[in-house]
């Protein structure tokens, strides 16, 4: 157990954690921008949590059609079929089964909707805390569930022993990340507060972190279940961070360049996709 346990910390550190902290670094930098440039930064974060929604609503929801079958055929790693999968299996009957999947797929979104609801009600309660701060760690608390279904997926192909499959995702995964790192300072920089090192190594732990526990889940203890869940709660995470960036964009009644805040969104969702191409390679 200790050696899953350092090859997931290990894995989860390489996939999630230093790419989001690396593509952090360029703060200082990014503060100095004008308004149409700092407007293309943060319709550039619009546009990488767009494709975050797709991607993780896809999964989640591709996850929901095959439960049933899913549900039927034993797990690779271990010969048998996932305890969860089967106990819903055995709850609902051959009847509901197939429906269980979509509801769990609808349950995970409303809740990760919900639960930044809550969250961001906290975060902005906090007399310490700035606006463009909060939504920073709005945005790194949905980062970091996506990046838990990530992990999750690099943990299954390792303990399948396909090789192939987990050095093309490691890598992969590892590019993406560095995109969501700019997404998470996108807020700091238009705002232009001095941030301690405190809170920046708090954000990327935040976003970064949960690759690990995603990569010793899947190479410990999968359930189909367990990944539509995770993938839906984490769409639900980042469809409210979409809402809350787009109208932090608009906020104040200021007119936007559209040039810059349609050519950022475009930007962030080619990023993604050219950085995903490796993962489907």
């Amino acid at each position: 157990m200790i050696e899953v346990l350092w090859m997931a910390i290990l894995l989860g550190l390489y996939v999630g954690v230093v790419p989001v902290y690396l593509g952090m670094l360029p703060l200082n930098r990014l503060k100095a921008l004008d308004d149409r440039w700092m407007t293309f930064l943060l319709a550039f974060t619009v546009g990488v949590l767009f494709f975050l929604l797709i991607d993780l609503a896809a999964e989640s929801f591709e996850g929901a059609d095959g439960f049933i079958a899913a549900m039927q055929v034993a797990d690779t790693s271990s010969g048998t079929i996932p305890t969860i999968d089967q106990a819903i299996f055995d709850l609902l009957g051959l009847g509901l089964a197939p429906y269980a999947g979509y509801a769990i797929a609808v349950f995970g979104l409303v809740a990760g909707l919900l639960g930044l609801v809550f969250v961001d009600e906290k975060v902005r309660s906090r007399s310490d805390t700035t606006g463009n701060e909060a939504l920073a760690w709005l945005i790194a608390i949905a980062i970091g569930l996506h990046n838990m279904g990530e992990g999750l997926a690099v943990g299954i192909a390792v303990s399948v022993d396909a090789s192939t499959m987990a050095a093309t995702l490691i890598i992969g995964f590892a590019l993406h990340n560095l995109s969501e790192g700019i997404a998470i300072i996108g807020p700091l920089a238009r705002g232009g507060e001095s941030l301690d090192v405190k809170k920046l190594v708090g954000l990327g732990a935040v976003a970064g972190g949960p690759s690990i526990i995603g990569v010793f889940i899947g190479l410990t203890w999968f359930a189909n279940s367990l990944a539509i869940f995770f993938f839906a709660i984490a769409a639900g995470a980042v469809l409210y961070v979409c809402i809350e960036v787009l109208s932090g964009i608009r906020e104040g009644g200021v007119r936007v360049n559209p040039w810059s805040l349609h050519g950022g969104v475009l930007a962030g969702l080619l990023v993604m996709y050219l950085t995903s191409l490796f993962v489907a390679l």
